[in-house]
């Protein structure tokens, strides 16, 4: 997702079963309920961390009802050239 990118409402990519990959940035501060619900193919990559419990503040705990793979605290590789 682009860094301007700070919020991703209610049922965004609901449903979206093509979608299997997504990179969230530490910018994005908010994710409303079932924003990924139903994206059964779809792996999630963090950047934030996820506290002991719970999710992050701003992230609501329906946003990703229906992934099985979450990947928090994630950091890209950046290619060294």
């Amino acid at each position: 997702m682009p860094k301007y990118i700070k919020n991703i409402g209610y049922e965004a990519f609901e449903n979206c079963t093509k979608l299997e990959k997504i990179e969230i940035l530490s910018t994005v501060t908010s994710i409303k309920e079932k924003a990924f619900k139903g994206c059964t193919n779809l792996t999630v990559y963090c950047e934030v961390k996820k506290p002991l419990f719970g999710y992050p503040k701003g992230y609501d705990k329906k946003c990703f009802e229906g992934v099985t793979k979450i990947v928090w605290n994630y950091a890209k590789q950046k290619a060294s050239h």
